[in-house]
């Protein structure tokens, strides 16, 4: 019997990193440029944002990745159908 090595998955700012660290810190460099308005204060919306740059400290997080749940007991009908009703005989 071979043993699989646990996968995980990484959280950084309550959202799960989906490529690579460098593509993130650099999308929220990006958004940080966006916020900045004309007369150079930043928008409501960036403090709501974690702090990720280039110069931050970044927390990560992680979690054992878990296989999508298999489906059980499954009733296979036409697309159609989109609701049942039962009686109390049934």
């Amino acid at each position: 019997m071979t043993v699989k090595p646990a996968e995980f998955d990484f959280l950084i700012g309550q959202e799960f990193l989906r490529g690579t660290l460098e593509e993130l810190v650099l999308r929220y460099e990006a958004f940080k440029q966006q916020a900045i308005s004309k007369e150079g204060l930043i928008d409501e919306d960036a403090e709501s944002k974690p702090k990720i740059g280039v110069e931050e400290v970044i927390e990560i997080e992680y979690v054992e990745r878990t296989a999508p749940p298999e489906p059980e007991n499954v009733l296979m009908h036409d697309d159609w159908v989109s609701a049942v009703d039962a009686t109390d005989k049934w």
